[in-house]
Order: C-alpha cells, then sequence, then structure tokens
C-alpha cells in the first residue's frame, strides 16, 4: 500500500507496514483567527484615534502658586529692566521675581555679568575678577545699565555662596 503523496508516513520499530496519517483541517479555525486580526486592527485604530484627539485638545495656562507674596513694585516682563533702577533695586526685583539668566551690567566702557538661577545669585564675573570679588567693583558702579538675558548659557561654576546679596558690603 502506497501512501497518499500529502501524507506522513510514519513507521514504528521492526514493522514494515507504514502508518499514513493526513493532514486534518478543522472547519472555522481560519475564520477565528482571522475575526481576530480584524478586531486588533480595529482596536488599534480606535486607539491611535483617541490619542490623536486627545493630543491636539488646546492646553490652558494655570498660574502657578508662589510659596513668597509678590512685592509691590517692578516686574521683569520680557527681561526689560527699568533705566532708572539702580543695581540693587534690579537685583532685589531679579531675586523676587526668581529670575534666571544673565544680568549684563555696564557702566561707561566696564561691563560685567552677574547669574541667576530662580532670583538667586550665584556668579559674578568682571574681566579677571570673579565672585563676590567682581560682585563688590560692580557695586560700586554710577550710573549703571543693565540688561536681563534670559536665555543665555549659564556657567557651571559657583563662585558667590551668600543666602542674601544685601548682606554683601560694598568696596569704599
Amino acid at each position: 500500500m502506497r501512501p497518499a503523496p500529502c501524507a506522513i508516513t510514519l513507521s514504528e520499530g521492526p514493522s514494515t507496514d507504514p502508518v499514513s496519517v493526513r493532514p486534518v483541517r478543522i472547519a472555522g479555525v481560519f475564520r477565528q483567527q482571522s475575526a481576530l486580526i480584524e478586531i486588533g486592527i480595529g482596536a488599534a485604530a480606535i486607539l491611535t484615534l483617541v490619542i490623536y484627539v486627545v493630543g491636539r485638545r488646546p492646553r490652558t495656562a494655570r498660574p502657578l502658586s508662589s510659596h513668597r507674596p509678590r512685592e509691590e513694585g517692578f516686574s521683569l516682563p520680557a527681561g526689560r529692566v527699568p533705566t532708572d533702577a539702580s543695581l540693587p533695586e534690579t537685583m532685589n526685583m531679579l531675586s523676587r521675581d526668581r529670575a534666571t539668566g544673565t544680568l549684563r551690567v555696564t557702566s561707561g566702557e566696564q561691563a560685567a555679568s552677574l547669574y541667576f538661577v530662580f532670583g538667586k545669585l550665584f556668579h559674578a564675573e568682571k574681566d579677571d575678577l570673579e565672585g563676590e570679588d567682581a560682585l563688590r567693583e560692580v557695586l560700586t558702579w554710577r550710573p549703571v545699565i543693565s540688561t536681563l538675558d534670559r536665555r543665555s548659557a549659564l556657567p557651571a561654576k559657583e563662585t558667590i555662596k551668600l543666602k542674601d546679596h544685601e548682606a554683601l558690603p560694598t568696596k569704599t
């Protein structure tokens, strides 16, 4: 007896009689698998649509609560510093507004940079001076022009460790 061309022939032990096994097709199995694939594709499409719609929702800005109440006086919108403000007043405004950036200070031909993070002065430099020495020098200048650059790169070093810049004595 010859097995059918599609069949698998198995033989057990020393027997010479081959045993034929024909493939068995179970009706409906392929239909169930394709239905599951269609359901999965539909669910993925719906999920993608939901993510798209939720992601495009307009966001509204909420005011952040401040731990400190705002004091009366100047504010620094868009980095503008009042031209008639003295350097200590400007530094107080930056501290009160919790500003981050570089305050460029000029007086005549002299120039210096004061660096703030969240209103805290952490570094100052003027030519070959750094830290508290540079700050003492800058505080003696009259008159000064100050501009705040909120996008400048900040240095990694911290040369001023004072808790309150007003406690720094000026050079006489």
